[in-house]
């Protein structure tokens, strides 16, 4: 089985689309492998049991299709695993970008941190006016959490940081 990177239309032989291989799987990653400059993130659309996902290798480059897991130890880490994969193939530790969604993405963060990736927490309300500026108002996960991924390569943000516990005992 091949994970596939989107490598634009103008990268995708004729041959290939006239066989009916779907544009968004575009081109084998071993094509890939070994290319510098490569900047990979991992866009999470959370919600109450389970999340959303893409991964992208670079700017406008998908990698693979994007996938639903649930916040249990087990698919945390298969997700782990994928992102291992990604890392692999990408030669750097992809990114994790992800909406402040309550109390929902917690388990990510604490598990993302236990790992050591670089994770970036947003504001609901950017991240919502960021999805206006296109055309067309289409609602999904799926988009909900490439949109996320665009994102990170648009704006510079800083990097979550954790915050000591003496001050998670002043909110309570």
């Amino acid at each position: 089985m091949y994970n596939y990177v989107w490598a634009g239309w103008d990268k995708i032989p004729y041959h290939m689309r006239s066989y009916g291989i779907q544009v968004l799987k575009g081109l084998p990653v071993k094509e890939v492998r070994g290319r510098k400059n490569v900047n990979p993130v991992v866009g999470i659309d959370v919600a109450k049991g389970e999340s959303q996902a893409q991964i992208f290798l670079d700017r406008n480059k998908l990698y693979g299709k994007g996938f639903r897991f649930s916040h249990t130890i087990t698919d945390l880490e298969w997700l782990h695993g994928r992102l291992k994969e990604v890392e692999k193939d990408s030669g750097c530790r992809p990114a994790i970008i992800l909406e402040a969604t309550g109390h929902y993405h917690l388990p990510i963060v604490e598990w993302a941190e236990e790992k050591n990736y670089d994770l970036y927490i947003l504001n609901p309300l950017l991240a919502q006016r960021a999805k206006k500026t296109h055309l067309r108002k289409v609602k999904t996960d799926k988009l909900d959490a490439v949109h996320l991924g665009e994102l990170y390569y648009k704006e510079e943000f800083e990097p979550y940081q954790k915050q000591e516990t003496h001050w998670l005992h002043l909110r309570l």
